[in-house]
């Protein structure tokens, strides 16, 4: 704490040394639980930052955690796990997804986040298609509600 701040980092289930299974509601229950340790030590200001499907993770737990998130940072994130598939796989894979109960949608929570919000997006990723990409997923909600 030496600089005013301290840092949490951890491994979502199923990643790195952990155990588990991890899905897109599963991983958000790992990031509840990180915001609720903190809490219990009363930590306050907190910023979130997550990398691609960690993004969905931190978009939620910011919408989520007024009171606490004050900096959201997004990086490299998807707006939908549907448009991965689609863009990458074809309708197919988004039919799979569905049968597997594998949905996430960072986009409206981005949207209905209460802090300071940062998107970073890489247009030659290999992984994440712009055209999937969280920025994308947002201009596209708010141009379509924007009649």
């Amino acid at each position: 704490m030496k600089n005013g701040f301290s840092i949490v980092l951890f491994n979502y289930r199923g990643f790195g040394r952990s155990n588990g299974w991890p899905t897109p509601d599963s991983l958000k229950q790992d990031g509840e639980a990180v915001i609720e340790s903190l809490r219990k030590r009363h930590v306050q200001n907190i910023c979130v930052h997550g990398r691609s499907i960690g993004g969905v993770v931190a978009c939620h737990m910011a919408k989520r955690h007024p009171e606490s998130i004050n900096l959201l940072v997004a990086d490299r994130t998807f707006g939908s796990l549907d448009s991965v598939a689609r863009l990458g796989f074809g309708a197919w894979a988004c039919q799979a997804l569905g049968l597997a109960r594998l949905k996430a949608n960072a986009v409206p929570d981005l949207i209905d986040a209460r802090c300071t919000k940062i998107v970073v997006q890489d247009p030659q990723d290999g992984i994440i298609p712009d055209l999937a990409s969280l920025k994308t997923g947002v201009a596209a909600q708010i141009v379509s509600h924007s009649d």
